[in-house]
């Protein structure tokens, strides 16, 4: 990325930082699903949160949230929101950095303000990152 941008060329990164959900970002979120859909699959979501299989079966009934999410994360292929920004602060000089709701648009009847107002009251954690930087100099 850091040779297809142009001297002073600006990244942008929004990305979902799962494993930020710790049990109470979890029940949250679950509390907040909508009902069970007619095909009986559970959503990435509460398979994240729950430990649900593709199948609707109980995968890791017996360990915690961050757990649970951890091994949804391994079984998608997906990184840690730390390793991320490992990789891009190795090639990129960090303009800004902030946390941002994630969870809502899967969610029954929460909106993006709602789960802003849950982080700033510091009932959940943010789910998400958004990290704006420029090529490091050492990469050009």
């Amino acid at each position: 990325m850091a040779e297809l941008l142009r001297a002073a060329g600006t990244l942008i990164v929004v990305e979902f930082a799962w494993d930020r959900i710790d049990v109470t970002t979890a029940e949250w979120a679950l509390a907040c699903l909508p009902g069970a859909p007619d095909s009986g699959k559970h959503s990435w979501l509460e398979r994240c949160c729950r430990g649900r299989t593709h199948d609707g079966g109980d995968d890791v009934g017996h360990l915690h949230a961050e757990a649970h999410a951890a091994q949804w994360a391994d079984e998608e292929g997906l990184h840690s929101s730390g390793r991320m920004l490992e990789e891009v602060g190795r090639r990129f000089a960090q303009r800004s950095f902030s946390w941002w709701p994630y969870l809502y648009p899967d969610l029954d009847g929460t909106s993006e303000a709602d789960e802003l107002a849950a982080i700033e009251a510091g009932e959940i954690n943010a789910t998400s990152f958004c990290y704006v930087s420029a090529v490091a100099s050492a990469c050009l």
